[in-house]
């Protein structure tokens, strides 16, 4: 069994991308791929930040604008204070099978944080609650403040037409 397979057994099949509502049209009107902001800085490509200047100038440093960043969760705090501060933000739906891409990584909290553990997919499935990761709250207020906070990190780009959801 895949090791995508082993997370949409535990959890479901759905990981989500958060992007400027300004964005979307680009991604489905060109080429229907999601870069990271190191591909798009290359290509060249304009697009508008839900996240603010020290967190670009953060992921810069660390090497995380390199990734395209995946949620498990809409109540991701970052998605929940951009949605409160009124930022037009849209979702795009990931099939869990992009965990199946070499580079992968999950981070145990937002990735900026200082103390931030970045694991392989494999090594996620057996550290991390990847069951309780899941787009619905669970009762467990302790697991819920650890698991929605958790980010997936995929190397370079999503091509959607191999990778996004279908439900």
């Amino acid at each position: 069994m895949s090791i995508s397979e082993q997370y949409r057994e535990l959890r479901g099949g759905e990981l989500l991308h958060y992007t400027h509502t300004d964005n979307l049209k680009g991604i489905v009107n060109a080429d229907c791929i999601i870069y990271s902001q190191h591909m798009l800085d290359q290509l060249n490509i304009q697009n508008t930040h839900i996240t603010d200047s020290n967190s670009n100038s953060i992921d810069r440093r660390k090497g995380y604008d390199k990734y395209v960043f995946l949620i498990f969760s809409e109540s991701h705090p970052l998605i929940y204070r951009k949605q409160c501060e009124g930022v037009p933000i849209d979702s795009i739906s990931i099939d869990i099978s992009i965990l199946d891409v070499p580079g992968v990584k999950i981070a145990d909290r937002i990735a900026t944080d200082n103390r931030v553990i970045l694991y392989t997919v494999q090594e996620a499935l057996i550290k991390l609650d990847i069951a309780n990761a899941k787009n619905e709250r669970i009762n467990d207020r302790d697991i819920w403040d650890i698991v929605k906070k958790y980010e997936i990190l995929v190397p370079n780009h999503i091509d959607l037409k191999e990778f996004q959801y279908k439900g």
